[in-house]
């Protein structure tokens, strides 16, 4: 799998993120192929579009929140990238699923 620092070179500014998201970065990288992922509190998805960049049609990866706004730049930001599922929504959008459909969840920066 691709080397996780140089992943973190490219995507992280300082030590204290890259402490932050290290071990949820390090799980997704090592993950195998087919995966179901879920970032709640998506913003504009940075996140996921990052992750798309390194491993582009591995995995199917949502993204949710509860902005609009950014819901939609996040969409313009991603055009026609088939694995990739962004949605205006709240934490009612997971009643949509069996609790074991998505393999990884995860939220970083989120406000409340």
């Amino acid at each position: 799998m691709a080397n996780v620092k140089e992943f973190y070179k490219n995507y992280l500014a300082s030590d204290e993120k890259v402490q932050l998201h290290y071990k949820l970065y390090d799980t997704i990288l090592n993950m195998k192929p087919h995966y179901n992922i879920l970032e709640f509190g998506c913003g504009t998805a940075k996140n996921i579009i990052h992750l798309y960049k390194f491993f582009n049609s591995i995995w199917e990866v949502r993204g949710i929140d509860i902005s609009e706004k950014n819901i939609e730049a996040a969409k313009q930001k991603i055009s026609k990238r088939e694995n990739i599922i962004l949605t205006v929504g709240d934490e009612n959008y997971l009643k949509e699923y069996k609790d074991d459909y998505f393999d990884v969840t995860f939220t970083c920066s989120v406000l409340d």
